[in-house]
C-alpha cells in the first residue's frame, strides 16, 4: 500500500522492476480483509468505488522439490526500465529483443539476473563468456505522473533516425558525473554526452512526453508536460 505499490520501482539485487496495476493481480488469491471500519476509512479518502480490501497474493506453500502452480503466485512485476547495459562491453539494448538472457534461480530468486551471452569485452578481443547486464540508470518522467524508458535512440541520433545500429554506454572519466557518461551508436558513429539530457539542454534534446503508464500498459492521448531525465 505504500513504498512498493502499483507503479513503484523496486530495486532488487540484480534487477529493477515495476509493480503492475491491480488489474493484473490474481484477485481470487487475494484474501479479503473483513474490517468494516478500515474499509469505511479508506472510502472516505478514495471514494465509494472501493468495494473491498484484500491481502496481496502469496505463495500457498514453500515447496523445495518439484515446482507447483502455487510457487508462481505473488505480486506481478515486470523488468523496468526495459533497457539494460552490459557491464563488460557497454552494450545498451532492450531486454526483450534477444540480446540479453534472463537467468532464473528458483530456489534463490535474489540471484535471478540478466546476462549478455558470450560477451567478448569492450574491444571484442576477450574470451567469450556471460557478462552481467544491469538496468540502465536513466528514465524520463513528467509532472503528470508519467514514467517511461529513456529515449536512447532518439537522444544519440539527435532526433528520429532510420539507423539500426546497436548502442553502447561508456564512461570517459573516473567519476560517474553525467559529463563523463557517453552513448555511442555502432552503426553510424553518432555519440552524445549524457549531460545534454538534463536542465535546459534536456528540454531541447528530449522528445515530448508519451503519456506512458508503465505499470498499466497505457498511454494518455495527450500530455503537455515536458519529459525530464531522472535517475
Amino acid at each position: 500500500m505504500w513504498t512498493y505499490g502499483p507503479g513503484a520501482l523496486i530495486d532488487l539485487p540484480n534487477l529493477s522492476v515495476v509493480t503492475l496495476g491491480i488489474d493484473r493481480w490474481e484477485k481470487e488469491r487475494c484474501t479479503p480483509i473483513e474490517e468494516a471500519r478500515l474499509l469505511s476509512a479508506v472510502r472516505r479518502v478514495l471514494g465509494a468505488q472501493v468495494d473491498s480490501l484484500r491481502m496481496p497474493p502469496f505463495r500457498v506453500s514453500e515447496n523445495m522439490g518439484k515446482r507447483t502452480a502455487e510457487d508462481y503466485i505473488g505480486v506481478p512485476v515486470r523488468p523496468f526500465p526495459r533497457w539494460l547495459r552490459c557491464v563488460k562491453c557497454g552494450l545498451l539494448s532492450e531486454y526483450d529483443i534477444g540480446l540479453f538472457k534472463l537467468k532464473e534461480s528458483y530456489h534463490r530468486p535474489e540471484s535471478t539476473r540478466f546476462v549478455h551471452k558470450d560477451c567478448k569485452g569492450s574491444r571484442g578481443d576477450q574470451p567469450a563468456r556471460d557478462a552481467d547486464a544491469v538496468p540502465a540508470r536513466f528514465l524520463v518522467a513528467c509532472r503528470n505522473g508519467h514514467l517511461d524508458d529513456f529515449p536512447w535512440h532518439y537522444f544519440v541520433h539527435r532526433g528520429t533516425s532510420d539507423c539500426k545500429g546497436t548502442l553502447r554506454f561508456f564512461e570517459s572519466g573516473a567519476s560517474l558525473q553525467t559529463e563523463n557518461l557517453w552513448i555511442k551508436c555502432d552503426g553510424c558513429g553518432a555519440a552524445r554526452n549524457m549531460a545534454h539530457a538534463f536542465g535546459r539542454l534536456g528540454q531541447e534534446n528530449l522528445p515530448a512526453c508519451r503519456g506512458r503508464h508503465a505499470h498499466l500498459d497505457t498511454y494518455d492521448e495527450k500530455c503537455e508536460e515536458d519529459a525530464r531525465a531522472v535517475l
